[in-house]
């Protein structure tokens, strides 16, 4: 009889507890599944500036909840840190927001049903950053550690825009190509450089210079044909820049478009910006009107003189036209 009892005493027991443990875990799941974050981040934001991400925790549970919405700081690239932290709590629950070098978080006491609670943490990047960033923030519990995360991707968008102008040049001539930067963010030194694998075989650069707009930026004249590039040591806010190219076309240059490439770098050689060129090769006008490649004769002269009267060759090129008949 007393082992009878022991025995039914330890089926008891086990019962009670193994129903305890699937209590807790059942709780456990409810508490991860109400609680949820979503974040409101912008796209992109450009170096040097100061940003905000918003995060939302929403409790759809049927009871109160607290927790930590914690940001992860340690993804920030170097020179990047968090300048502010702020929370609410709409339903004047009590939370505490604590910034540290060890915590970047709010914590909130209580976390009514159906109430949305929010957490917002200011950044600022420094001014030598190009890669994307990569954001998150944990919500934690004690009962259940981490039960959500909300992740963000932010793009680098560089204040600084380039673009070129395309231009036409008659075969064996010289053209100038030119590439503006435009500076929407605070000063910067900036490199413009003509990329060489563009430029087609037999076409050589003869000449580099740079300007500004106003005065308010600097032109170092660090303009070498061989490096293919022009220092600015400073393009000041609200302020354009821009480079000039001058190529020789050689006489045996097909006719033909093109293209022509630069960018504008920064920090040590990232690149900010790029544009193209197009440059257009027209042939020369003399072997336009030679058709037998034999020299002209005065029926090819009088070709080109009716083209320069409706307007379709130019007096200059008529003259060259002419000389060399």
């Amino acid at each position: 009889m007393t082992v009878r009892k022991s025995v039914v005493l330890l089926i008891a027991v086990l019962v009670v507890f193994g129903s305890a443990g699937v209590a807790t875990a059942s709780s456990a799941s409810s508490n991860s599944t109400s609680l949820s974050v979503s974040t409101d981040a912008p796209t992109a934001v450009e170096p040097g500036s100061t940003f905000s991400v918003a995060y939302t925790v929403s409790n759809t549970g049927d009871s109160s909840k607290e927790g930590v919405l914690d940001f992860n700081s340690s993804v920030l690239p170097a020179g990047a840190e968090v300048v502010e932290i702020s929370g609410e709590d709409p339903s004047g629950g009590q939370f505490a927001v604590i910034k540290n070098p060890n915590a970047t978080e709010i914590v909130y006491s209580e976390i009514a049903p159906g109430e949305n609670v929010s957490g917002t943490f200011t950044v600022r990047l420094p001014q030598n950053i190009t890669d994307e960033l990569s954001l998150s923030a944990d919500f934690i519990t004690d009962d259940a550690g981490v039960i959500t995360t909300s992740h963000s991707q932010i793009s680098i968008s560089s204040p600084l825009e380039m673009s070129a102008d395309d231009t036409e040049v008659v075969q064996g001539e010289t053209t100038e190509i030119t590439f503006s930067v435009q500076n929407t963010g605070p000063p910067q030194e900036a490199v413009v450089d003509i990329n060489e694998t563009t430029i087609p075989d037999g076409w050589n650069i003869t000449g580099l210079t740079g300007s500004s707009e106003n005065t308010t930026s600097q032109f170092d004249g660090i303009a070498n044909p061989n490096e293919s590039e022009v220092v600015f040591s400073e393009v000041s806010e609200n302020n354009s820049v821009t480079a000039t190219v001058e190529i020789s076309v050689p006489s045996q240059a097909a006719p033909d478009t093109y293209q022509i490439g630069g960018a504008v770098l920064v920090n040590d050689g990232n690149v900010a910006d790029h544009s193209i060129a197009n440059v257009t090769v027209t042939k020369n006008v003399t072997e336009k009107y030679d058709q037998d490649n034999n020299g002209l004769d005065s029926f090819e002269v009088l070709d080109a003189i009716t083209d320069f009267k409706t307007q379709e060759l130019s007096s200059f090129e008529l003259l060259k036209v002419i000389q060399s008949w």
